[in-house]
């Protein structure tokens, strides 16, 4: 559970330094129709990230079916896409769109940071000389 958390902390953060980015080159530059588009789509993940039933549904995965936290946003991903084609529609589709780019946004985050860890030290140190 602190591997989603802080992955979804590191992904959010993210998603508010490319909002921060987006902001500076525009301003003084006329807002085009990309620049717009793409502050309304870093705007919508994030409101996922923040959605308390999406992110209840990933942390009762994780803790009831004591999955990996990859995996269990991948459950969740598939079970939303079930019910988008159950509704259908343009909205359905593009609200499911939106949760990949933001389950893959904590992915990577949670890949990112499994990398740059190290195996802790067993205390005997490195005897190749």
């Amino acid at each position: 559970m602190n591997r989603f958390h802080g992955a979804l902390r590191r992904a959010r953060h993210e998603l508010r330094d490319d909002r921060r980015g987006l902001q500076a080159i525009d301003q003084g530059l006329d807002q085009g129709a990309e620049a717009e588009s793409n502050c309304t789509a870093i705007n919508e993940e994030d409101g996922l990230l923040r959605d308390s039933l999406v992110l209840l549904e990933v942390e009762r995965t994780i803790l009831d079916e004591r999955w990996p936290t990859e995996e269990a946003l991948e459950k969740v991903l598939e079970e939303r896409r079930r019910l988008a084609r159950l509704v259908g529609g343009e909205a359905a589709s593009l609200e499911i769109a939106c949760l990949e780019r933001a389950f893959e946004r904590v992915v990577t985050s949670l890949a990112s940071r499994s990398h740059g860890k190290k195996l802790p030290d067993n205390g005997k140190g490195d005897t190749r000389h």
